[in-house]
């Protein structure tokens, strides 16, 4: 009896892997399916995906060693993976950390899926209750939404600003005065205006000349 038991929670244990095995993972490149081959295996809580389809995908190419892979992106970067570790290398550094380490699977490298952002560039988001992983790429396009005029305001158009002048000339005023000069000179230059001037001149020498004390004659 109780080896019966045995065998039946070993072989319900075995049963519930093989069950969360057999739903494939989906994966979502800016909202595209992207089928891989082999499928993404999730393994201790981690998601691997084959490293070769997602670099064809990706425009990569691999150079790989016996414990190293060189992965090389179309746009220059270089970046080294070695089998069984967590760091990913560039330019002799070390510049991400996994979270799990590079595998080989039935064959097939498969890389954890915090490689996926470091080596192509990538912002992945793994949802495990759907089996669905989103990756979204830096080449999207940003999509902007904007409001629409109202029809009212459609055809309405500022109208266009004049400039004031910063000085108004007052021309009545200024006409006034000339006017007034003219008659002036007119005036002055008149033979009765002459005469009152001589009249003038007339009448105030000879209060000059008793003014002035009479000299005695020698």
């Amino acid at each position: 009896m109780r080896t019966a038991l045995a065998v039946a929670a070993a072989l319900t244990l075995l049963a519930a892997p093989t069950a969360r095995a057999a739903d494939p993972v989906r994966v979502l490149v800016d909202d595209i399916p992207l089928a891989l081959t082999p499928d993404p295996v999730v393994q201790d809580a981690f998601l691997f995906l084959p490293l070769r389809p997602l670099a064809q995908h990706f425009q990569a190419s691999l150079i790989v060693d016996r414990q190293a892979i060189e992965v090389r992106r179309s746009d220059g970067g270089v970046y080294l993976l070695r089998l069984g570790r967590l760091e990913v290398w560039s330019g002799g550094v070390v510049i991400a950390v996994t979270e799990a380490p590079v595998q080989v699977m039935r064959g097939t490298t498969m890389i954890p899926r915090g490689a996926v952002d470091v080596l192509f560039d990538t912002l992945t988001v793994w949802n495990p209750q759907d089996g669905v992983l989103t990756i979204t790429t830096a080449r999207r396009p940003v999509l902007i939404t904007t409001t629409p005029r109202p029809a009212a305001l459609a055809d309405w158009s500022p109208a266009p600003a004049t400039a004031t002048p910063a000085f108004a000339p007052r021309w009545p005023a200024l006409r006034a005065v000339r006017i007034r000069f003219r008659l002036r000179c007119a005036d002055r230059s008149s033979p009765e205006a002459g005469s009152r001037r001589r009249l003038r001149s007339g009448s105030s020498s000879p209060a000059r000349r008793s003014r002035s004390p009479s000299r005695p004659i020698r």
